[in-house]
């Protein structure tokens, strides 16, 4: 997969977005994002330009900015047209600044940011706060604060992730008892002894309503299991019920056994998984012995646990809805019926002959797309090019005919299977290619792999063509669809990206029933010890959404810079150049444009160093003589800084003027005037 590319177009200068919107997609473990901005106040051209950066991106997501000061209500009705006429292969993103209208009709297809919502948030924990920078927004046309740029990323970081193709999408939520669904113990309280308190409530209504968009509950608690039934009895006010889990492992088995367990009932990788939990010792032990699933400590005061769920982005939803998410506690309960059925039967051969399956293969239709593109984001095992698509992108590649699509459903005795595999195909002169095949888990194993590849091969003979190339990319996780195309030896060719076999010799390709040998013991562990790319998401909740908090977290000393010597000021002002410039020592005559540093960096430095030390510093003096550490900390140890809450006792006009006076001034005049204060 290419790196991912986001592409920011504003109508004001962006890039101190940089850092905030890097460090939070650090979090979500997406390291090799790209983010690039397009020329300055080019909004229009880089909507409607083929070339641009956001019609030319294929793997990210796409950023519009606006600032209001800069944007009149005719450019508003212009940017509703240019969405219209606008059609990306990534998602779209508005952010407006505060005091922006929103469009007053809405274009399909992207989301909308509202800059007065960010301010509302950040004022609410922050009364006070400065949003507006006006001396950066008059020299630079940087409008806002760091504060509000932090927002803003946080914002932006969620939606992104929201959007986004391929990233970790949970299917099963884990949850403990004692503590955590409830306050209290239920074998040493006794049922009727445990409380809910309003955070557990919270938890429990978050809960039914993951159920209801197509999680899976499932109770996993250190407990007899009759004491934890007579507790749900004894309290019919709790909202999660029995009934609402579609399974449980309640016994004193470590967690990360029972996790294990769960997964080969339900047919599912344990990074399909997310633990919630209060016990950080029980949450270590998962951690260690089962890496791929998430684990989620609960907070330990219950006052804290709504606006903890609130900041979970893992449980955003990725797209709408599909009828196959709806139905997935159904099909899970199916899954249990069918489990029994293998127990009873004394062959594999014969439990596939009773399940009495029924393999459904037709044209991909506009309904079918939305579930179609979720396959490609979470299918893993059964996956044998594992590339990711949007809805979009999957609708613009069927459109242009690029490739061409089947979609496979299932049914069996005890019920539909729903839609559970994808075929996209591309017919090249002799050869018809499956660009990507893959199938659910939950219907891996039974035939219908085999089924779809025949199909292929009829595609093929009926159009001519003599081969098929059938693409293959090797992953830590689909190891079963490297089985399958194993399978085929004999017959198949090993070529560079996949395997070519004679389109008559794949319609040959029969399903044999053979039960698949459980993983040894030491797989298991090799596989778990590998890890899954999980974001950090324990991380993300605990900044609360708050910018402050991710301001802290970004001016933390970066490790390994060092400065060897030098003033209280010196130091302060060499922990800014180390967040700010890709060096890993520092000298205090080193230079900042020698060191990477540009001219809007240095209006950010100036601003760094306003809201440190109080200090407003004109643009002048960056360009006067070489920007060193020694000299910068000179000027500010003899400006007499002023205490940020002294200086509000200017008036706004006041304020204004004095800076304009300031920036006027010559640096000689600027220098005599500090040397005069100083005295």
């Amino acid at each position: 997969m290419p790196p991912i590319r986001i592409a920011i177009s504003a109508n004001y200068t962006a890039e101190p977005l940089q850092e905030p919107l890097t460090h939070l997609l650090g979090l979500l473990k997406i390291d090799d994002a790209q983010i690039e901005f397009a020329p300055f106040d080019q909004v229009f051209q880089t909507l409607l330009d083929p070339a641009s950066v956001f019609s030319t991106n294929e793997h990210g997501a796409n950023i519009v900015l606006i600032d209001a000061v800069n944007w009149s209500e005719d450019d508003t009705l212009h940017l509703a047209t240019a969405l219209k006429q606008s059609r990306f292969r990534v998602p779209l993103i508005v952010a407006s600044g505060p005091g922006t209208p929103r469009l007053l009709e809405s274009p399909p297809g992207f989301d909308w940011i509202e800059g007065d919502s960010i301010v509302a948030s950040i004022e609410a924990r922050h009364p006070g706060l400065e949003i507006l920078d006006p001396h950066a927004d008059r020299v630079a046309r940087i409008p806002y604060t760091r504060a509000y740029f932090a927002g803003l990323a946080l914002r932006l970081a969620r939606a992104i992730r929201a959007k986004l193709p391929g990233l970790p999408a949970p299917k099963v939520i884990a949850i403990d008892c004692d503590n955590t669904l409830w306050r209290g113990v239920c074998g040493e309280d006794g049922p009727e002894g445990v409380t809910l308190e309003l955070g557990h409530r919270a938890l429990q209504e978050f809960l039914v309503k993951q159920r209801a968009s197509g999680k899976l509950i499932c109770l996993t608690s250190k407990n007899n299991e009759e004491d934890v039934w007579e507790t749900f009895r004894a309290h019919p006010e709790f909202p999660l019920r029995p009934e609402h889990c579609v399974s449980w492992r309640i016994n004193w088995d470590p967690k990360s056994h029972n996790l294990e367990s769960l997964a080969a009932e339900l047919s599912l990788g344990a990074d399909s998984f997310v633990l919630i939990d209060d016990d950080r010792r029980e949450c270590g032990e998962v951690r260690s012995d089962l890496p791929d699933a998430l684990v989620l400590e609960l907070p330990a005061n219950p006052d804290d646990i709504r606006s903890w769920l609130d900041e979970l982005w893992i449980f955003d939803q990725q797209g709408h809805a599909t009828e196959e998410d709806l139905k997935r506690n159904q099909y899970y309960s199916e899954i249990s019926a069918r489990s029994r059925l293998e127990r009873q039967t004394a062959s594999f051969e014969e439990f596939i002959a009773r399940l009495e399956l029924k393999i459904g293969i037709e044209a991909i239709e506009e309904l079918s797309l939305a579930r179609s593109a979720q396959l490609t984001q979470r299918t893993n095992q059964m996956n044998l090019s594992t590339v990711r698509r949007s809805e979009e992108e999957l609708r613009q590649l069927l459109d242009a005919k690029v490739l061409e699509g089947r979609v496979i459903r299932v049914q069996d005795r005890f019920g539909d299977y729903g839609l559970v595999g994808l075929l996209l195909l591309n017919a090249t002169p002799g050869v018809l290619v499956v660009d990507t095949m893959l199938l659910s888990c939950r219907a891996m194993g039974r035939g219908v792999e085999h089924a779809m590849l025949r199909e292929a091969a009829a595609l093929a003979s009926a159009r001519g063509l003599a081969d098929v190339l059938i693409h293959y990319t090797p992953t830590r996780k689909n190891t079963p669809a490297r089985s399958l195309l194993d399978s085929l030896s004999g017959t198949a060719q090993a070529v560079d990206g996949g395997f070519l076999i004679a389109s008559e010799q794949l319609a040959q390709f029969e399903f044999k029933p053979t039960k698949p040998a459980p993983l040894a013991p030491q797989a298991q562990k090799a596989t778990a010890a590998a890890g899954a790319v999980q974001g950090d998401y324990a991380a993300i909740a605990a900044l609360r959404n708050d910018p402050l908090r991710l301001l802290a977290e970004l001016d933390q000393p970066r490790a390994g810079v060092v400065l060897a010597y030098g003033s209280a000021t010196e130091q302060r002002l060499a922990g800014i150049w180390a967040r700010m410039l890709p060096v890993t020592k520092l000298d205090l005559d080193d230079d900042f444009f020698d060191l990477g540093g540009h001219s809007l960096l240095a209006v950010q430095l100036l601003t760094r160093i306003r809201e440190t030390f109080g200090v407003e510093l004109s643009l002048d003096l960056i360009y006067s003589d070489k920007l060193t550490i020694r000299r910068l900390a000179a000027i500010i140890d003899n400006s007499g800084a002023i205490p940020e809450e002294s200086s509000s006792e200017l008036s706004e006009e006041e304020y204004a003027a004095l800076l304009e006076e300031v920036e006027n001034l010559s640096d000689e005049e600027v220098q005599a005037l500090l040397s005069r204060d100083g005295q």
